[in-house]
């Protein structure tokens, strides 16, 4: 019994000493990733830079949101060591949310980053809505339940292009297919009937037949 305890404390001490997740922002490149959004839907990326005190004044932290066919969305520069980027996507598919660091501190560095992404109704702040438009815990509700519902039918929109653009793909690949199974047969068909005729041509100019 006795060890089972000293076990458990000295799993204990490891667990406490579990930060939180990051990744490394180079000084000399941007990071994206890669979100799959519906279209018209609410994003909110909240960053938090743990390195930022270690930016030199000639270099700034900043955010670039892309959309699928790669126009910028959203551009801004981050002064702050945390904070939140919001933008609503205006066409459905992946969205590249890029970091990168601007100037040049003479060495390659790399910074530590947090980065959370909420769309759809996870991305509002309801309590700060109540205190802002002073609404009942009712019309808060509301309007929670409003967003979700907007949420589910623009994710079923974009499921249903995803389906139709499967569906097309599916049916061209069919089609090229049948085309070239039909291309194949005509040549050996063509090609028998070539040798059938030359050999036909053969035994006749050897007086074979």
């Amino acid at each position: 019994m006795h060890k089972y305890a000293i076990l458990l404390i000295i799993v204990l001490c490891f667990i406490s000493g579990i930060e939180s997740l990051y990744w490394l922002l180079p000084s000399n490149q941007e990071k994206c990733f890669l979100e799959e959004i519906p279209a018209e839907t609410l994003v909110v990326v909240t960053y938090k830079s743990l390195d930022h005190a270690l930016l030199t004044n000639e270099q700034g932290l900043f955010a670039v949101i892309r959309d699928p066919f790669d126009n910028v969305v959203s551009q801004q520069a981050l002064t702050e060591s945390e904070g939140r980027v919001a933008f609503s996507s205006e066409h459905a598919g992946d969205h590249r949310v890029c970091f990168g660091v601007n100037g040049d501190s003479g060495e390659n560095r790399e910074y530590k980053m947090e980065i959370h992404i909420d769309s759809g109704d996870h991305a509002h702040d309801y309590d700060k809505l109540a205190r802002v438009e002073h609404l009942s815990t009712i019309e808060v509700e509301l309007r929670r339940l409003n967003d979700k519902i907007r949420a589910i039918r623009n994710e079923q929109q974009y499921q249903k292009q995803r389906e139709e653009e499967f569906r097309n793909t599916s049916e061209n690949t069919n089609y090229k297919v049948v085309v070239w199974s039909i291309i194949q047969t005509v040549v050996l068909i063509a090609c028998g009937l070539f040798q059938i005729w030359h050999l036909k041509q053969f035994f006749t100019s050897k007086k074979l037949v």
